[in-house]
């Protein structure tokens, strides 16, 4: 990798570049024309409606662990602007045929350009700041509370669009089109990461990934992912379940946890930096008595917020994960591990329905109020495991480093 190249880039390099955040959450303009969508095509089979809605989401994985092999082979900008250029052409044109067919292949392949995006963009953003840590950790956090400021803008704006008729929602990406001009002009350029004058060394290019390590840290964040999600996704159920209000509340229960996730990504970095591989009990902590206070339905007030502490703490872990494992990798490798951590996170995402409805059928349970208290049992024992791996480690390394 290149050296000190973080000197050279300029606050207009990096706000085009935060703009991929756009095509990473398109899928948030589509879920207010859900309905709509199983309306005008009624007698389309289910699964193909349900691949419309949520298949993107899988294939943004498998895009995102695609992602570090292709680095390898291209450089970081011509493949941002190659995804965002595909995701441009065709979610402007995805309702240009009201054909159930049409619409999910232009789906599948916008899901394809946007899931590898964020892998991407993150990535440059670690080699451009390779050399300084801190403001490196701080932009990650930064970049991942714009993806969530991005879907809370998206959704609110593609609701309003979904009043006059559900196809308006695809007005909203012609945004895309200024901001691939935006792209083009200003995201910096960097040599692939296999180019021999790129400054990787025949060693880096042996280094291997610590597979262990790194599954545990691909694990946790897709447990957790999983187990969040289910009150992102799933918050209109609830509040129906227990009578607390209606979709009004549940749009700001949505709201909240946007927002309190874009709260945790930009705090991330400075409590990072002291608790280090201890943050990683804190997040469960959060996000099991944000469960345990699900379970306990004490009014629409302790309903927000226990709802703002579990996306707190989802904030944090969706910062977390890509700083820990950038740091506990190979410099060489650390490409590969985002595009894995990303794939990871919006696996859990894609899964968390399925997990829900699975739980609650084995365990013969009808309310999700009762799921919050497993999923709460789960993270608790999450957080004490934590705890434990996190004082084995530190032990470990003084046995290493005894001065």
């Amino acid at each position: 990798m290149s050296q000190n190249t973080g000197r050279k880039v300029t606050a207009v390099s990096l706000a085009a570049l935060f703009l991929v955040n756009f095509a990473y959450m398109a899928d948030m303009a589509i879920i207010p024309a859900a309905n709509s969508i199983y309306t005008q095509f009624s007698e389309a089979p289910a699964w193909l409606l349900n691949f419309i809605l949520t298949g993107p989401q899988l294939i943004g994985v498998l895009s995102a662990v695609a992602m570090p092999f292709a680095m390898r082979k291209y450089s970081k900008r011509t493949i941002i602007l190659t995804l965002f250029s595909v995701f441009t052409a065709v979610a402007c044109c995805g309702a240009l045929v009201i054909n159930v067919w049409y619409i999910a292949v232009m789906r599948a392949v916008s899901g394809f350009a946007s899931g590898g995006l964020a892998p991407v963009a993150l990535a440059l953003i670690n080699e451009l700041y390779h050399d300084d840590e801190n403001k490196c950790n701080m932009l990650v956090g930064v970049f991942n509370s714009v993806t969530a400021a991005a879907g809370a803008v998206m959704s609110i704006i593609a609701g309003v669009l979904c009043t006059v008729h559900w196809t308006h929602v695809y007005y909203e990406y012609f945004a895309a089109i200024p901001m691939l001009i935006l792209l083009f002009l200003f995201v910096p350029r960097t040599e692939p990461e296999q180019r021999p004058h790129s400054g990787q060394t025949a060693a880096e290019k042996r280094e291997r990934l610590p597979l262990g390590r790194v599954c545990a840290l691909i694990g946790s964040l897709l447990v957790i992912g999983i187990l969040f999600n289910m009150m992102s996704y799933e918050n209109s159920m609830y509040v129906s379940q227990t009578r607390l209000g209606n979709s009004v509340l549940a749009g700001v229960i949505s709201s909240v946890i946007t927002l309190a996730t874009a709260i945790g990504c930009i705090l991330t970095a400075p409590i990072y930096a002291k608790l280090k591989r201890g943050l990683a009990p804190v997040i469960y902590a959060l996000l099991a008595v944000g469960y345990l206070g699900c379970r306990l339905v004490l009014g629409k007030a302790w309903l927000i917020l226990c709802c703002s502490l579990l996306g707190f703490g989802y904030g944090i872990a969706m910062s977390y994960f890509y700083i820990y494992a950038a740091a506990v990798v190979p410099s060489s490798r650390v490409s590969q591990i985002i595009g894995y951590i990303a794939a990871a996170n919006g696996l859990g995402a894609f899964l968390c329905s399925y997990v829900s409805s699975g739980w609650m059928q084995l365990l013969r349970i009808e309310k999700l109020t009762d799921l919050c208290l497993l999923y709460a049992a789960i993270l608790g024992v999450g957080s004490v495991l934590s705890v434990y791996l996190a004082i084995r480690c530190k032990r470990r390394n003084l046995e290493q480093n005894p001065a």
